[in-house]
């Protein structure tokens, strides 16, 4: 009887308990859940990225072709070559010019000059006589005349060429900037003797003789 009523005490207890107000039941912990948000900048910060990639490949591929286009290319490298012909080429005419300024070795007219070539024959002055024939095509003087001079003055030539140009005779031309005169010996061979004018100095210049 005891061991039934302690059990149904039991039993009655716990079911007491089962059944208490919602006064008397304890209240759980209430736990908050708050939902992440999420950053506001990450879209705007892909869009820059993404815009800053396309931007970085258009200009690796415009500078590719810049590249090939105007240095790798056949192209490129003809126009180069074309380019470096025209200034090397200009350089030598700047050259050329500037050299035909300065050469100032010569008269206002053939005859001038002749005269000058001669004078400076019958001193022995090979150097400046051949200073009065004109520059060669770089602007340097044709070492071959100085060498013809000592040459003709070794041999016992001077003598005779220069009383033979004493009375060339002037032939003239029909060529603006150019005269002439007929060197004529004792047996009646010529040769002649031409001039060609400098217009950078003004001078007339032997050409050829």
């Amino acid at each position: 009887m005891d061991e039934q009523f302690q059990i149904n005490g039991v039993k009655a207890e716990n079911e007491e308990e089962n059944y208490l107000s919602p006064e008397i039941r304890p209240i759980p912990p209430q736990i908050n859940y708050t939902e992440p948000t999420a950053p506001q900048k990450k879209p705007r910060i892909r869009r820059w990225k993404s815009f800053l990639i396309i931007l970085g490949i258009i200009a690796a591929a415009e500078s590719g072709y810049l590249v090939w286009n105007h240095y790798l290319s056949p192209e490129a490298k003809e126009n180069r070559k074309i380019e470096n012909d025209f200034k090397a080429y200009m350089r030598l005419v700047d050259q050329y010019e500037t050299a035909m300024k300065n050469d100032t070795y010569g008269g206002k007219t053939p005859q001038e000059t002749l005269d000058m070539f001669i004078d400076a024959l019958e001193k022995g002055d090979l150097e400046l006589a051949s200073k009065y024939f004109v520059l060669r095509e770089d602007g340097s003087r044709d070492p071959e005349i100085l060498e013809a001079l000592q040459e003709k003055k070794i041999n016992n030539i001077l003598p005779e060429m220069i009383r033979l140009l004493s009375v060339a005779q002037p032939t003239g031309s029909f060529l603006e900037g150019r005269y002439g005169f007929k060197v004529t010996d004792d047996t009646g061979n010529y040769s002649t003797i031409e001039f060609i004018f400098n217009e950078y100095s003004q001078v007339w210049k032997i050409e050829s003789m």
